[in-house]
């Protein structure tokens, strides 16, 4: 491996590292597509009306491949649940649409979209995924911001975090 570093110009090398990275990046699109195409439409009324009330505009969808809301998409913007989440408690259900629509709203997945295209460009910059990681923070801060903006009390939000955390397949990655 070091021979071929010390041969390959740093051209070819940087090239090469941001090729696999957009490779990765064009991966991760695909397989959302996939989780799309075999998710189904979630047809539980209070979602649908608890959406509308918050004046959100996103498609709803259940995945027994996901165990956490995830939402992208900025024409069409998506949120996909688990199939658990039509059993949720109306409090968690308002906390994770408030939460999941903020993202919507801040267009959380261009501006974390052109960060990580940036570090497949700068990939050998820790400064831009420095820049990214603190990004994916404070996009996830500014969200749970906007549900307590909304009213939601601080150990209501927190507890429904903490329950929903506990029910977990897998454990969240730190």
């Amino acid at each position: 491996v070091r021979e071929i570093a010390a041969s390959a110009s740093p051209l070819a090398l940087w090239a090469a590292v941001a090729l696999f990275l957009l490779a990765a990046m064009a991966a991760d699109r695909l397989r959302r597509g996939r989780l799309l195409r075999s998710a189904r439409p979630l047809v539980a009324s209070e979602w649908r009306r608890e959406v509308e009330q918050l004046g959100g505009s996103v498609e709803l969808f259940t995945s027994s491949e996901v165990d956490v809301p995830v939402t992208w998409g900025l024409a069409r913007p998506v949120l996909l649940l688990p199939p658990a989440a039509e059993e949720w408690s109306a409090s968690l259900r308002r906390h994770v649409l408030l939460h999941e629509l903020a993202h919507v709203e801040r267009c959380d997945a261009a501006v974390l979209g052109l960060a990580r295209l940036a570090c497949a460009l700068h990939w050998f910059n820790p400064l831009a995924w420095w820049a990214l990681r603190r990004l994916v923070t404070e996009a996830e801060l500014a969200a749970d911001d906007q549900v307590l903006l909304a009213g939601a009390r601080p150990s209501s939000y927190a507890g429904d975090l903490v329950d929903f955390a506990r029910r977990l397949r897998r454990p969240l990655p730190r």
